[in-house]
């Protein structure tokens, strides 16, 4: 599961920001209109992952369930945080 919290360096995340640092954006949409892909595409723009995973190949971040890795589809909604600039963002990929 993705849940860093923790720079790489080890640091926490929020250490020393003040809440208005926090976004949290909600990724809707239907089945199959890409919502795992967009979040996985964030996640690695902004240098989170070091990877792109595929959904096809059962390899993206969001999708870590073994359920969700066979069907090739997101079951349950899930949280991954992303640092962009000074931010600290929680996207919340629903299924």
């Amino acid at each position: 599961m993705y849940n860093r919290t923790e720079n790489l360096d080890g640091g926490s995340l929020m250490e020393g920001k003040s809440a208005n640092l926090l976004r949290s954006v909600a990724i809707i949409g239907h089945g199959g209109a890409g919502k795992t892909s967009l979040v996985e595409a964030m996640l690695y723009d902004c240098g989170d992952i070091d990877r792109l995973g595929r959904t096809d190949d059962g390899t993206t971040t969001s999708d870590y369930e073994p359920e969700e890795i066979k069907r090739k589809i997101s079951i349950s909604t899930s949280v991954a945080l992303l640092t962009w600039k000074e931010h600290a963002v929680n996207l919340l990929a629903h299924a």
